[in-house]
C-alpha cells in the first residue's frame, strides 16, 4: 500500500504542470495569452472572421483594423466557445472604436455561425450620426497674460469647431500642449485629462481642457554637477541661456544634445527646480569613458538619449 501511495504522488507530480498548462486552452480566459495550440499540439478549429458595415462606411478600413480575430497573424482558437470568447472581446473593442470615432449611439453585434466545418464569425456595425466638436473651452489658471493665452491654446490644440470627434486627436493633443507651455515660460504646468461634454440633441461635444500654468518662470541659477575632469567652463559655453530670460525647454534640449553629440558625456540629465518666478537648472552628468588618446586626450560615446480622455454626458 505505501509503494502505491508513493507513486500516485509521482505521478501527480509529472501530471499536475501538464494539467495546468492545457487549461490555458480549456478555459478560454487564459487561451493564446502565452502559448498557441500548435505548441501543445493541441487541435485548431477553422473559423474564418467577417465585418459588415451598415449606413456610414466612411470608417469601414478603420473598423476592419480593430477585431483581433481579424488580423491574419492571429492563431486560431481550440474549440467554438473559445472563439466565442474571442468575439466578446472584440466586440468591447469595437464598442470603444465606435466612440472613438465619434459614434456616440453606434451600435455593433455579431453572429457565429458553427454549423459547418467552418465556423464563421461575422461583426455587424450601425454607426448611426457621427457627433462634431462644438468647440473647446479653456479652463486656465496661473498664466501672466490670461486675456491671451487661451486662444493661443486653442490653436496649439488644433480641433476645429465642426470637426467630427476623433478622441485619439483630443489624446494627442495633450502632450502637444504640455510642450508648447514648457517651451513658454510654463515649466510646472499641469494639463487635466479633457473631459467631453455630449450634446445629443445637437449630435455635439463640447471639449473642455483644464490648464494649470502655476505661472511664468524665469531662468535661475545653473549647477553643474557630475563633471570630473571636464572644466566647467566648456560645459556652461553649451548653454546659451540667461539668467532671467524666460524659461523655454526647448534651448535646454539643444544644449543637452551639445552636451551629448560632444561624445564626452555618456548621459547628460538636465531637471529644475521652482523657486518664485524662477526655475533653477541642475544638470547632472556622467563621463564618457576615454575611446582613444591622440594628441592629447579624447572622449566619446554612442550612449544617451533624451531619455484619457473623459466623456461625460
Amino acid at each position: 500500500m505505501k509503494i502505491r501511495r508513493r507513486q500516485i504522488r509521482e505521478l501527480a507530480w509529472i501530471l499536475t504542470p501538464l494539467f495546468l498548462v492545457g487549461c490555458s486552452y480549456l478555459f478560454p480566459s487564459k487561451e493564446d495569452k502565452k502559448f498557441t495550440p500548435k505548441d501543445l499540439n493541441l487541435p485548431e478549429i477553422k473559423y474564418r472572421a467577417d465585418l459588415e458595415v451598415l449606413g456610414d462606411k466612411s470608417q469601414k478600413t478603420y473598423f476592419k483594423s480593430v477585431p483581433e480575430l481579424l488580423k491574419p497573424d492571429t492563431s486560431a482558437p481550440v474549440s467554438t466557445n473559445a472563439l466565442r470568447y474571442r468575439a466578446d472581446a472584440d466586440l468591447r473593442l469595437l464598442r470603444k472604436a465606435l466612440k472613438n470615432r465619434g459614434y456616440f449611439n453606434g451600435k455593433v453585434d455579431y453572429t457565429l455561425d458553427y454549423s459547418g466545418p467552418e465556423k464563421v464569425v461575422k461583426f455587424i456595425i450601425e454607426p448611426g450620426d457621427v457627433y462634431k466638436i462644438e468647440g473647446v473651452d479653456i479652463d486656465m489658471t496661473g498664466a501672466d497674460d490670461i486675456p491671451i493665452m487661451p486662444e493661443k491654446a486653442r490653436k496649439v490644440i488644433g480641433i476645429n469647431n465642426g470637426a467630427k470627434v476623433h478622441l485619439d486627436e483630443v489624446v494627442v493633443s495633450v502632450p502637444r500642449l504640455h510642450r508648447y507651455f514648457v517651451c513658454h515660460g510654463y515649466p510646472d504646468v499641469e494639463i487635466e485629462e479633457p473631459i467631453g461634454k455630449i450634446n445629443d440633441a445637437k449630435k455635439s461635444v463640447l471639449l473642455i481642457y483644464k490648464i494649470h500654468l502655476k505661472g511664468k518662470k524665469k531662468y535661475g541659477s545653473l549647477t553643474i554637477t557630475g563633471n570630473k575632469t571636464i572644466s566647467e567652463s566648456y560645459i556652461r559655453n553649451r548653454f546659451h541661456i540667461k539668467k532671467d530670460e524666460f524659461y523655454d525647454q526647448s534651448e535646454l534640449d539643444k544644449s543637452r544634445r551639445a552636451l551629448l553629440d560632444s561624445e564626452i558625456f555618456s548621459s547628460a540629465l538636465i531637471s529644475h527646480k521652482s523657486v518664485d518666478d524662477h526655475a533653477d537648472i541642475t544638470v547632472d552628468l556622467k563621463e564618457a569613458p576615454p575611446r582613444r588618446v591622440a594628441a592629447g586626450i579624447r572622449y566619446g560615446t554612442q550612449e544617451g538619449s533624451w531619455g484619457k480622455v473623459i466623456v461625460a454626458t
